[in-house]
């Protein structure tokens, strides 16, 4: 008897929990997590030079991604920084 599961998993998680419904040694365990690492370290790698190349992007243009600073400042990081002008003024 199949159980149905209301819990919204992907294909690839299913497939996984019916592959391994049994405990592994936990050496095997991190091989496996090696190696789905790699698989979509290389899946990104692949897709990523896809976009690339359709958006016709030269290396410079993907160094200057890379290089671009798009983090948001944390408040406190902000208030740091304009006590600190302050105070140099």
């Amino acid at each position: 008897m199949e159980t149905t599961l209301k819990t919204p998993f992907s294909n690839v998680q299913l497939e996984l929990l019916k592959l391994f419904s049994h405990n592994i040694p936990e050496d095997d365990l991190l091989e496996i997590k090696r190696y789905l690492i790699q698989y979509r370290k290389t899946k990104n790698y692949v897709v990523g030079g896809q976009d690339l190349g359709r958006k016709k992007w030269t290396q410079k243009d993907e160094q200057r991604i890379l290089d671009t600073h798009q983090r948001t400042p944390y408040k406190a990081q902000n208030e740091f920084l304009s006590n600190s002008k302050k105070q140099s003024e």
